[in-house]
């Protein structure tokens, strides 16, 4: 028997109220291999939608809350930056990352220099370089969100307001599902007895009961069974997730979500009882009981009836106790042993995987992670400082690398890594100086206009190659060039030309004697890339 349709909704329901509650990311991609990569690097501890055309993207970033968008130009049918800023108009905190080729790259160059795209992937990439690319994406994401106090979305409501709905509607489709899936079964059975002719031994009550038999029909048992799984898991992992992370709020969210709807009771215990640990270990320290003052005249005079009464008469009056008892200065209390235990287990772990030059993977089994755990447990442990340094430089040895190989994401990523660590130094700045000039050059020299747009000063009329006048031969040749700010040409770049090594030479050597009229912006002349076609042609 199939499920009823009001189980069916109910089911797309709860799935649909548990899954956006945890969406992590959204990919537009047709590339299999791409997003198999991306998958293996993520992992499973975060959310990932899958989608194969643009106009589905606005739908979930809508009604996910997603923070982040994984866009392959290959699977756009229009240009790449208009697609972005119309998304960004939508969103303006999304976190965009973009995957494509060197020349996409160049293309997008704006949006990545002002910060539209926030990372450009080359493709094929790796699954750790792909956790790397997901990992700085959901730091700048949790970033804007802490400034911001949540994502901005067209008509969507606060955070704590859609959390409470998203809530809400996963309890009521819950609820409607168990109640649907225990009228079918609670049929069928009536249906079996009569149809043997058994009658039930015991009167049926008219609220259910509980049963351990599956929910539901044996046809739709497995959906449901597998939709309480899969939410079950999600939401607890993404508990996990933000108990690792030091993100208590969030981690208690997430479990008070998952204690509402009454699945993994166990592991919600556990989860919560961590999070009270954490909690605590959050507090900041008492400060240590101050010394008082004795008590002066705490004794009435003694009464002269009292004072003629025999000396053993009577035992003397109490002395009144001060609310607070003195107590004796003490030095402020250690650690936990248990604690300071595993603050020496996490020191020595980063230091044997900054040996082994595991700085930032395996995930989870790094440099970075022990040591940003340590930082969090003892942030006043001694070798925090050594150890900062030792990973810090090291990290920033990998981002001056990729600078002198131009791989400025990579260097960004390596960065982004020293940053995370708490590393600050003056070889970090200069880098990070470099990585934003080579990326504001790239955009400079992307960002091209015709030539016929520039007033022309001067212009040489270019050498006709003997050889080519010789034989007949005419052709053109494309060049971009820089306009300076005082109106010289130089960097001049062959685009393309036709036929291919004749008349290259004579148009480059022409083009560097011309000047022009610079552009001026905000009353001040700046340089400008542009482009031109110079023709050789004979006379006729």
């Amino acid at each position: 028997m199939l499920a009823s349709e009001d189980e069916s909704r109910a089911l797309a329901a709860l799935r649909f109220s548990l899954a956006s509650d945890i969406v992590e990311l959204v990919v537009l991609t047709v590339d299999e291999l791409f997003l198999q990569t991306l998958r293996e690097g993520v992992g499973p501890a975060r959310r990932l939608w899958h989608v194969l055309s643009p106009d589905k993207v606005s739908d979930l970033l809508v009604a996910g809350g997603v923070g982040i968008l994984v866009l392959d130009v290959q699977a756009l049918n229009e240009a790449a930056g208009r697609f972005v800023a119309d998304i960004k108009r939508q969103f303006p905190d999304l976190v965009v990352l973009v995957a494509g080729n060197r020349e996409a790259e160049t293309e997008l160059a704006r949006l990545i220099s002002d910060g539209s795209i926030y990372r450009f992937i080359h493709k094929p990439m790796s699954p750790a370089r792909a956790r790397l690319f997901a990992d700085a994406a959901v730091k700048r994401f949790d970033d804007r969100r802490r400034r911001t106090g949540g994502v901005s979305a067209p008509a969507a409501a606060a955070p704590s307001e859609r959390r409470q709905i998203l809530l809400a509607a996963a309890v009521a489709a819950l609820a409607v599902l168990l109640i649907a899936a225990w009228l079918v079964h609670r049929r069928n059975a009536e249906q079996s007895d009569t149809s043997s002719g058994n009658a039930p031994e015991h009167p049926t009550s008219s609220a259910p009961q509980p049963s351990t038999a599956p929910l539901g029909s044996a046809d739709s048992a497995p959906a449901v069974q597998g939709v309480l799984m899969e939410a079950q898991e999600r939401l607890l992992v993404k508990a996990r997730t933000a108990l690792d992370q030091g993100r208590l709020d969030d981690a208690a969210a997430t479990i008070e979500t998952a204690r509402k709807t009454g699945i993994a009771t166990g592991r919600v215990a556990q989860l919560a009882t961590e999070l009270a640990a954490a909690r605590e270990r959050a507090k900041p320290a008492p400060p240590a009981p101050a010394l008082h003052a004795p008590s002066a005249a705490i004794e009435s005079a003694p009464t002269a009836s009292a004072l003629a009464a025999p000396a053993l008469a009577a035992p003397a009056p109490l002395v009144a106790v001060p609310a607070t008892a003195p107590t004796p200065p003490q030095a402020q209390a250690p650690f936990e042993s248990g604690t300071a235990a595993r603050a020496g287990e996490l020191a020595k772990s980063a230091r044997q995987s900054i040996a082994q030059n595991h700085l930032v993977e395996p995930e989870n089994d790094n440099a970075e992670y022990y040591l940003v755990a340590l930082r969090k447990l003892d942030p006043q442990r001694a070798e925090l400082a050594e150890l900062t340094d030792d990973l810090g430089g090291r990290l920033t040895a990998k981002a001056r690398a990729s600078v002198n190989a131009r791989q400025y994401e990579a260097a960004r990523d390596w960065l982004d890594h020293a940053a995370t660590v708490g590393y600050v130094s003056a070889q970090v700045d200069a880098a990070r100086h470099d990585v934003d000039a080579a990326l504001e050059h790239q955009a400079f020299m992307a960002d091209v206009v015709t030539a016929s747009q520039l007033s022309l000063v001067k212009s040489v009329q270019p050498q006709y190659p003997s050889k080519a006048e010789k034989n007949g031969v005419e052709g053109w040749v494309e060049l971009d060039f820089t306009v300076t700010d005082s109106g010289a040409v130089q960097d001049v770049v062959v685009d393309a030309a036709k036929p291919a090594g004749v008349f290259e030479a004579a148009a480059t050597a022409a083009l560097l004697q011309w000047r022009y009229q610079p552009l001026v912006r905000d009353a001040k002349a700046v340089a400008t890339r542009a482009r031109i076609r110079i023709r050789f042609t004979l006379a006729r």
